[in-house]
């Protein structure tokens, strides 16, 4: 097949491939939207006579077989493209180019060339000509920056090496030299796993790499144009990684809103590997930034992600068909892995490759220049400049993976180096072919520590590992561990039978302690530890054993060995935050150490060498990855070690003799200074139960502080010890540490997810360890707030069953005044899809006075209410009706809801397919649709997203309509809706002539709707048309076309407009209102305030949102100022409008009145969730500025934490810690006050 395999594409990413390829033949070509319905056309381009008079096809097969029959294939596709082909030269077409990846055959007549151009001169009245595979190549060859960025398609790592040589060209063999000499140095220094104690020293990435579970941010910024893309990858990942027994079994990505380029959405965790290594994430997310706790594999990550583009460069085959098929066959870039500790101590002008700490490089700072640095020190020495790496950056796609983030100590130091580094990623970029950035950190423990922007760089939080993935890696642990396969079997036995524990399962959260885990059951068995700080000592316990019976200086020194490691671990981590260093030790300042700490201790110090040796190459907690330089190997190691020696030295102060440095005051300044927050947590693991009451009476006094300037962080300490399990021995204080810790704030701050601003905040805590307390006050908090992010806390702390029969119960006191409330937390808590039959007739009997029971239960997301046919039916002519909006059932019934949906309906008028529709893997099974219903749900999505027509022809419109009709029925209110956004389309010569009457049936609808949008100023048109409604449904669907498309008569005939809104169900007027809101062409309404106030308050609210959100700023005030009154009960659907209203005056630097103003507001509006806010508060939160935040306001968002968004319940902690001192570093402390651990 030649250096380009096409068929490691998918149909789509073939698509856009001939469409980059094309651009350049064809100037002014028109790319259509990949993976979007074209009424075939894949591209057009300008010819002779017109701007799109020549049409693209590509036709695209998978898999090519040499003994097939091509023709057939190709003749079937051509042919079921003619209708749409006729139509295209019925409007112009000149010509016809079609694309495919088959190879022509050339033989005279009976070839495939010959063949194919036959039928298609027989077939088409135009000109004709098909770009064979060889046509293809021909155009690849001289296109080297395409060639890049579809590497994939590249048949061997050799061909790509060549592409590689040939962008540097003949004269610049020494760059291509030094930098394939850097690659091949990366590769082998990344090759094998960090985690030697471990006893996989053997082993090399590839056989232990599991892809961890990352979260995106619910919100991403991205032209329209790239929706469908990134719509499609996000399906392409999760559906390969998609297993019937996790939270991922049911999934969907939700509307985007029409936010300018602001998308909305919600998926689960997906794979952070196959996310990075995807060619979209890559072109539309080009700086990304993962986050994730101690040992969640952050490191790891970035290894394997360098490596994979490596094996391609070094033509590592068969590493290669080792790793996923999709990862295989990602594009190739030229990989930069940076230490981001090296990275600071570069910037601070010392050269982090030399053994002493305090040699000056004497270079430039920047980003470039280090990377450059590394090259030269890598290769060997080969020179390589600032210039070198952009001329490679100008001709190679790159990718910089910044590892460590977090390990940089001090906030000046890391500001220090963000600055840099976007500094540096702009310069690098510009006129570069492509550069990605991945920086890897753990979450910020403080809202004001200083991080990357979230404006530029996209967020992805490492969630837990499930519990499939948990067994997978202990499958490879066991394999690279060498065991049999019983031995295998009974470990693997053991984690499936602990994991269901839910304090093991904690522990087997994160790849590290996972790792710990395995190796205790490989050695114990059964007999397993129960906390955090326990299993590293268990298993440092195993290891020295192991050690010990290996290796004479292990066994002759074993404690003196472990206190060493935690003396060495406490100079390492207090010196990184004294010195702003890097953590590392040169051999000559780790043999002082050694004699220093011999010495003090009062043992021998003739064994300085032989204790040298012993830590270095028997134990290797401690590895020398830069030569003359000695370091922990992962860092929480080393915070495990400085705990215990932090705990282990502490003195006994008697009375009247008293001693410096105890636990009480250690654990004081541990929890003072949130660079030790990991330190900490180990230090409280070690507590015996004895000790655990003074612990947790420090905790809660923190707690209880009445004006704390750091009041989230006193709960993140808290939250962390509890799922710690540090208080277990001592349930009575578990509950008194857990009742101080849950409050609403806590909730609030658990309720956000980890991709909130700041959201080192994980809330999920064991039964055992106050979770029950959580589950329970979160419970009544939901009745308050009733949100989805508070409803999680929830479900995470509460067993489903549980939840169900809590709900239950609260039922039987539900009165149909508070019914909808309490249907709305059932969808949240999701118990409505687990209700049976039976409880469902008991709740009918218990709710017997509330009216359209069913209808609700179906509206809010009850799936057993449509198992019948009949029900199924009604639910449909309630839906055709406009009073029940599908939600939550998945499968057909979500397609449905989309379709009847106005916002996705004028998105289809728009051709922006992807905008609103929200799709499901999974349907509920109990709610599957009739099949006669599912055949008409299948021939309304035909004609509603496959047809070209759409955007400028009434007819497909109509045609919808049609499928709509119900026999024996009037016109439906979803038929209005389909015919008022047809009314929007783009045409000069379909303006509905003849057809004047709106409720003249003899008329098609779409004809008689385009005939009153024509004319929005007619007041005696629309006079009329209202006293001909002679039904409650047609004065219903004569105030929604006046709501859309009427100008001046809207205010001539409010009273007859306020009437029919007045009639309306809630859901009837929500479908009006997104009918307004969707609609571009809507005019702005302005009125006088006098206009207003002769109205009567029975549908006053709805008339004035209507001409509030058409732009009338006298009915947005009056609105303002009834919710600031109280007089009206706004519904939940309207706050999002509303608060845009409140915002819109402010601008994004409000003063300290306006905050006091939004605040109150807010506090009016009863709670508002950071969905609701206006986009750009939303997204560029953090180009607004509260520096006129004062602490009284600040404070009393805090006060009452569920009513604000959660970026106000931050940015209130953050201007609180402001007062807050910059903490005393721990070895400063333990100096000036003479601590035995130092």
């Amino acid at each position: 097949m030649g250096d380009y395999i096409y068929e490691r594409f998918t149909p789509d990413r073939f698509q856009a491939f001939c469409s980059a390829l094309l651009v350049k033949e064809y100037p002014g070509y028109q790319v259509f939207p990949v993976g979007q319905a074209d009424g075939g056309r894949d591209g057009t381009a300008p010819g002779k006579s017109g701007q799109n008079s020549i049409v693209i096809q590509v036709k695209f097969k998978r898999q090519i077989n040499a003994k097939e029959d091509h023709f057939s294939w190709l003749k079937k596709a051509i042919l079921d493209e003619k209708d749409n082909i006729d139509r295209l030269i019925a409007r112009g077409a000149e010509e016809y180019r079609l694309i495919t990846n088959i190879s022509a055959t050339g033989k005279a007549d009976v070839g495939l060339l010959d063949r194919v151009n036959t039928l298609l001169h027989e077939n088409f009245d135009i000109p004709v000509q098909v770009l064979w595979r060889d046509d293809l190549d021909a155009r690849l060859s001289g296109n080297y920056d395409l060639k890049w960025f579809y590497s994939e398609i590249l048949a061997t790592p050799d061909v790509v090496r060549r592409l590689f040589e040939t962008g540097f060209g003949e004269g610049n063999r020494r760059r291509s030299k030094a930098v394939g000499d850097y690659i091949r140095s990366q590769y082998e220094i990344d090759a094998f796993v960090k985690f030697k104690q471990a006893d996989l020293q053997a082993s090399d990435l590839l056989n232990l790499f599991i892809d961890v579970p990352g979260d995106l941010p619910p919100q991403l910024e991205m032209p329209k144009a790239a929706r469908g893309a990134v719509s499609k990858m996000l399906f392409e990942i999760l559906r390969d990684t998609d297993d019937a027994d996790d939270e991922r079994a049911h999934w969907s990505i939700q509307a985007w809103a029409d936010h300018g380029d602001i998308g909305y959405f919600g998926v689960p965790a997906l794979p952070a590997g196959s996310f990075l290594l995807h060619p979209t994430t890559s072109e539309r997310f080009p700086r990304v930034l993962v986050e994730g706790a101690p040992g969640q594999g952050k490191s790891t990550l970035a290894q394997y992600l360098c490596q994979v583009h490596r094996m391609h460069f070094l033509a590592k085959e068969d590493d290669l068909l080792r790793i996923p098929a999709t990862h295989r066959l990602t594009p190739t870039r030229i990989p930069f892995r940076i230490d981001l500790r090296d990275l600071a101590s570069w910037i601070d002008g010392l050269d982090p490759r030399k053994a002493s700490s305090e040699v000056e490089h004497g270079l430039s700072t920047s980003l470039e220049a280090f990377m450059s640095a590394e090259v030269r020190f890598l290769s060997g020495g080969q020179e390589f400049s600032v210039s070198d790496l952009h001329e490679l950056a100008a001709t190679t796609p790159i990718v910089i993976v910044l590892d460590g983030f977090d390990e940089i100590a001090t906030p000046d130091q890391r500001a220090m180096v963000v600055k840099e580094i976007d500094k540096g990623l702009v310069r690098l970029s510009d006129g570069a072919l492509s550069v990605q950035a991945i920086v890897t950190s753990r979450p910020s423990a403080m809202p004001d520590s200083p991080t990357f922007s979230r404006a530029t760089w996209t967020n992805v939080a490492l969630s837990s590992i499930t519990n499939k993935l948990a067994l997978e890696y202990a499958g490879r642990w066991g394999s690279a561990r060498n065991l049999t396969a019983q031995e295998q079997q009974e470990v693997t036995g053991i984690l499936a039978e602990k994991i269901k524990s839910p304090h093991l399962s904690d522990l087997a959260r994160n790849p590290m302690q996972l790792t710990i885990l395995l190796s205790l059951i490989h050695v114990r068995g059964q007999s397993l530890p129960d906390q955090r700080t326990a299993l590293y000592e268990s298993y440092i316990e195993v290891f020295f054993n192991r050690e010990a019976e290996k290796t004479r200086v292990v066994r002759d020194n074993r404690q003196l060995l472990i206190d060493l490691h935690g003396y060495l671990a406490w100079k390492m981590h207090s010196n990184a935050e004294l010195s702003r260093g890097d953590g590392r030790l040169t051999a000559d300042e780790l043999q002082t150490l050694i004699k220093d700490w011999l010495t003090r201790r009062d043992h021998p110090t003739d064994t300085v060498e032989e204790l040298f040796q012993g830590i270095v190459q028997r134990i290797v907690a401690i590895v020398s990855r830069v030569e003359g330089t000695f370091e922990f190997e992962v860092q929480p190691l080393r915070e495990y070690f400085a705990a215990h020696h932090l705990y282990h030295t502490a003195p006994y102060s008697p009375p009247g003799r008293p001693e410096s440095g105890t636990k009480p005051e250690i654990l004081s300044a541990l929890m003072e200074n949130p660079y030790w927050q990991n330190v900490l947590r180990f230090f409280a693991g070690f507590y015996s139960v004895g000790e655990i009451p003074g612990l947790a009476t420090e905790l809660i006094e923190r707690l209880e502080r009445v004006r704390s300037t750091t009041p989230l962080y006193d709960r993140q300490l808290s939250v962390n010890l509890l799922s710690d399990w540090v208080f277990h021995q001592q349930p009575s204080w578990t509950r008194k540490v857990a009742k101080a810790a849950v409050d609403e704030l806590t909730i609030r701050a658990g309720s956000v997810g980890s991709q909130a601003r700041y959201a080192d905040f994980s809330l999920n805590l064991p039964h055992d360890c106050g979770g029950r307390t959580v589950g329970d006050f979160a419970y009544k908090c939901l009745g308050q707030v009733p949100g989805l992010g508070v409803a999680g806390v929830v479900r995470r702390h509460i067993p489903e069953h549980e939840l169900l029969e809590m709900w239950l119960e609260q039922s039987r006191a539900v009165t149909p005044e508070t019914l909808n409330a309490h249907l709305i937390m059932a969808r949240a808590l999701g118990v409505l899809d687990k209700l049976s039959m039976d409880e469902i007739d008991g709740l009918r009997d218990v709710w017997r006075e509330a009216d359209d029971l069913d209808l609700k239960l179906v509206a809010t997301g009850c799936p057993v209410v449509l198992a019948a046919p009949a029900a199924q039916l009604s639910a449909l002519g309630e839906a055709l009706n406009g009073n029940v909006i599908f939600a939550g059932h998945g499968g057909e019934w979500t397609r449905l809801a989309a379709l009847l949906n106005p916002a996705y309906l004028n998105n289809m008028l728009r051709s922006d397919y992807h905008s609103s529709l929200r799709e499901d893997l999974k349907p509920t099974s109990s709610a599957r649709m009739l099949p006669e219903l599912a055949a008409k749900l299948e021939a309304l999505e035909s004609v509603l997203t496959e047809n070209p027509s759409l955007a400028n022809e009434l007819g497909p419109w109509q045609e919808a309509v049609d499928l709509l009709a119900m026999e024996g029925q009037p016109e439906s209110f979803a038929a209005h809706m389909l015919a008022n956004i047809a009314a929007g389309i783009r045409s000069s010569t379909q303006r509905g002539g003849g057809s004047s009457e709106l409720f003249d049936e003899s008329h098609p609808l779409t004809r008689r709707v385009r005939f009153a949008r024509m004319r929005p100023n007619g007041t005696d048109f629309w006079r009329r048309q209202f006293a001909a409604a002679g039904t409650e449904l047609e004065r219903k669907s004569w105030a929604l076309h006046m709501s859309v498309w009427a100008g001046e008569p809207m205010l001539d005939l409010m009273d007859d407009v306020q009437s029919a809104f007045h009639e309306m169900t809630e859901s009837q007027f929500y479908l009006v209102s997104r009918a307004v809101v969707s609609n571009p062409r809507s005019r702005p309404l302005r009125t006088l305030k006098k206009q207003w106030s002769a109205l009567t308050t029975e549908g006053l609210f709805r008339s004035l949102y209507i001409f509030g959100i058409r732009g009338d700023v006298f009915a947005q005030q009056r609105i303002l100022d009834m919710v600031r009154k109280g007089t009206v009960s706004v519904p939940r659907w309207t706050h999002s409008m509303i608060i845009e209203w409140i915002l819109k005056p402010v601008g994004l630097a409000p003063s300290k009145s306006q905050w006091r103003s939004i605040v109150a507001d807010f506090e009016h509006l009863g709670w508002v969730e950071d969905g609701e806010l206006p986009w750009q508060w939303n997204y560029h939160h953090e180009q607004l500025s509260w520096e006129n935040l004062s602490d009284t306001t600040a404070r009393k968002i805090l006060e009452t934490p569920l009513q604000f968004p959660a970026k106000f319940i931050y940015s209130a902690v953050s201007q609180l810690s402001r007062a807050t001192p910059t903490p005393r570093a721990l070895g400063e402390i333990a100096a000036s006050e003479n601590w035995a651990a130092s």
